[in-house]
């Protein structure tokens, strides 16, 4: 017999995600371990549970990728430009936990296991981030005399439901475009660019309204 092949946990829950998420999650464990070449007592052993592996690999991050570009930003590009190349990146993350979230609850796995993690929920973590960021842009006098929390919820609220409406079973609706992020965020930069002549701010006053 040869020697066990050694798998490390990311390759298990890549796997374990790709076999969920293509042939449902009430497969067996057996058919995932078969998979990365390794016995079911393998996965168990690093897991515990199935629900646990179901979790683990189907869960959001407990840190959305893009939050430490978020805490950073904005940069020196155009504002609207940073919004579509950001926009694309919400819309696949958006993608991304939504088919994992969809069979979680195919599974019987609630929203208070998904809690009991303790990690604050990666949607508020989001909210924050991106509402740091419109913050830091109006200080710059990049963004208008706008709330940031609202610029925030605005674009992060679009972005979603497109994504959500695109799940809906015989919708008859496609996946998000690249073209529709762009329009998204023509019609936000329409309602939230900063005044002409406006400049930079203090922290926490937005500029003042331009005069009619």
């Amino acid at each position: 017999m040869g020697r066990p092949r050694d798998v490390t946990d990311e390759e298990i829950v890549t796997t374990a995600r790709r076999c969920f998420l293509a042939q449902g999650v009430h497969i067996a464990v057996k058919v995932i371990a078969e998979e990365l070449g390794v016995s079911h007592a393998t996965i168990f052993n690093r897991f515990g549970t199935k629900e646990a592996l179901l979790i683990a690999a189907l869960a959001p991050p407990s840190t959305p990728p893009f939050l430490a570009a978020l805490k950073e930003g904005p940069d020196e590009r155009e504002l609207p430009v940073q919004l579509r190349a950001l926009g694309r990146e919400l819309v696949a993350y958006f993608e991304h936990i939504g088919a994992g979230w969809a069979a979680l609850q195919a599974a019987g796995v609630g929203l208070e296991k998904l809690l009991a993690r303790g990690a604050r929920p990666t949607p508020l973590q989001a909210h924050d981030a991106l509402g740091g960021w419109f913050r830091r842009a109006r200080q710059r006098g990049l963004l208008g005399p706008r709330d940031p929390k609202v610029v925030a919820w605005t674009f992060l609220g679009a972005l979603h439901y497109r994504v959500f409406q695109a799940s809906i079973p015989n919708g008859g609706v496609g996946p998000c475009t690249g073209r529709e992020i762009d329009a998204m965020v023509d019609l936000l930069w329409a309602g939230a660019a900063p005044p002409a002549g406006a400049g930079p701010t203090k922290p926490g006053k937005p500029p003042r309204r331009a005069q009619a």
